[in-house]
């Protein structure tokens, strides 16, 4: 289960992860994989549309807008985040979004199509990146991702990634260098 929570935008780039799952289906793949939609903005439409037209109904289910106990439940629905594809529309190619962080905070792994500024400086097997380009993206590749994290249990690498997340993300952590700079000055 793949989930996308964002204000769909175009830089967003989801209609790779559709164009791959429409080619990993007509390629004869079975593995189930399904893709949960959180959210509106200007590329929902499009993003149905792509749905509809690749025959992906079974697979894909758009939310609309959720928050609290409604966004949570989706979210444990969810193996795998994925976060924006489309950077290169903009010519970014390093990223600090918010979503990664998200991600990270709820224990979960994440697929992005750029570098991640935090994962940079780590080793990080929760992180799988694709090209930053217009290709599609290669859902044999997620396969094997979500395979090699979870052939141990799903809460032990929740636990290990909120770990690696309060390490690395947490507001202390972030802020430790400002402090020490500003107890020295």
């Amino acid at each position: 289960d793949l989930l996308m929570v964002a204000l769909m935008q175009p830089y967003h780039g989801y209609e790779r992860l559709l164009q791959g799952l429409k080619s990993y289906y007509e390629a004869g793949g079975v593995r189930k994989i399904h893709c949960h939609f959180v959210g509106d903005g200007p590329e929902k439409g499009n993003y149905e549309e792509l749905a509809s037209q690749y025959h992906l109904e079974e697979q894909v289910t758009f939310y609309g807008m959720k928050g609290g106990a409604e966004l949570d439940a989706i979210y444990e629905k969810a193996d795998i985040g994925i976060c924006s594809l489309g950077c290169y529309k903009k010519g970014i190619n390093w990223s600090s979004e918010l979503k990664s962080r998200e991600y990270l905070a709820k224990g979960m792994p994440f697929v992005a199509g750029l570098e991640i500024d935090i994962l940079s400086r780590i080793d990080s097997k929760y992180y799988l990146q694709f090209s930053n380009d217009e290709s599609e993206i290669d859902i044999e590749k997620i396969i094997c991702f979500y395979d090699e994290l979870y052939k141990n249990d799903c809460k032990i690498v929740a636990k290990e990634i909120r770990e690696m997340a309060c390490k690395y993300i947490d507001m202390k952590a972030v802020m430790q260098p400002v402090c020490a700079y500003m107890a020295e000055a």
